[in-house]
C-alpha cells in the first residue's frame, strides 16, 4: 500500500484533511493503525478545548458578576454594612454558623437585608 492509499484510508474512517492524515502517518512512521490512534487523539482533544474555554468563560464571568452585585444591610434608611455578594456566598459556604449568627442578629435588630447591583464606574 503507497502513501497515497494509505492516506485515503485515514480520510475515509476518519473524515480527515489530506494534510492531517499525511500527518498523522509521518508521526505514525507510516503506520496506519497507529495514524488512527494519533487522528482520534488530536480529534478528542479539539473537541475538549471548546468545552474547557466556554466553562472557563461562564466561570469568570459568574465571578465578575457576583462581585458586582453587593448584600446590602440597612436599618432606617442607614446602610450599615454592603458585602459584596460573592464575599457573601463565600462566608455562607465555609461558615455556615456565623452567617446564621449574622441573619439572627440583623433580624432582631429589624434591618434590611437586600441586593442591589452596583453599575459600572
Amino acid at each position: 500500500m503507497d502513501l497515497l492509499d494509505k492516506i485515503e484510508v485515514l480520510r475515509q474512517k476518519t473524515g480527515a484533511s489530506y494534510r492531517q492524515a499525511k500527518e498523522a502517518l509521518e508521526r505514525a512512521d507510516g503506520d496506519v493503525l497507529q495514524a488512527l490512534v494519533f487522528l482520534e487523539e488530536d480529534k478528542r482533544k479539539a473537541s475538549q478545548e471548546p468545552l474547557c474555554q466556554e466553562t472557563w468563560a461562564w466561570v469568570r464571568g459568574a465571578i465578575t458578576e457576583g462581585m458586582r452585585r453587593q448584600v446590602v444591610v440597612s436599618r432606617e434608611g442607614r446602610v450599615v454594612a454592603k458585602i459584596p455578594l460573592l464575599v457573601g456566598l463565600a462566608g455562607a459556604v465555609l461558615l455556615p454558623h456565623v452567617t446564621a449568627l449574622g441573619l439572627a442578629a440583623a433580624w432582631l435588630t429589624k434591618c434590611d437585608i437586600g441586593v442591589q447591583r452596583q453599575e459600572r464606574d
